[in-house]
């Protein structure tokens, strides 16, 4: 009996072989995400703020990158996860 992988692991759509970065980002983004909501909870800030890490990645990043930049799935990732562990950083 011969078995292959399918090309797409799940419905994420990533190949089989990216598909572990992709959930490991989902955890990570998770995480993050449950660690900032907990430190809310303990010591509300008014200066926080939700949208700043999608302005970053939406608006600022792209300015800092060449127009005709591509960048590999890891690279993204790593840019990602940066924006991430710095929001952690601060709740933690």
């Amino acid at each position: 009996m011969n078995f292959t992988l399918p090309a797409h692991c799940c419905s994420c759509g990533a190949s089989s072989a990216r598909c572990r970065q992709c959930h490991q980002a989902g955890r990570l983004a998770t995480q993050t995400a449950r660690c900032v909501h907990r430190a809310q909870e303990r010591l509300p800030d008014p200066w926080a703020d939700d949208e700043y890490p999608i302005r970053l990645l939406a608006d600022s990043l792209p300015l800092l990158l060449p127009k005709d930049a591509e960048l590999s799935a890891l690279e993204a990732t790593a840019l990602i996860a940066g924006v991430l562990l710095h929001e952690m950083a601060w709740a933690g």
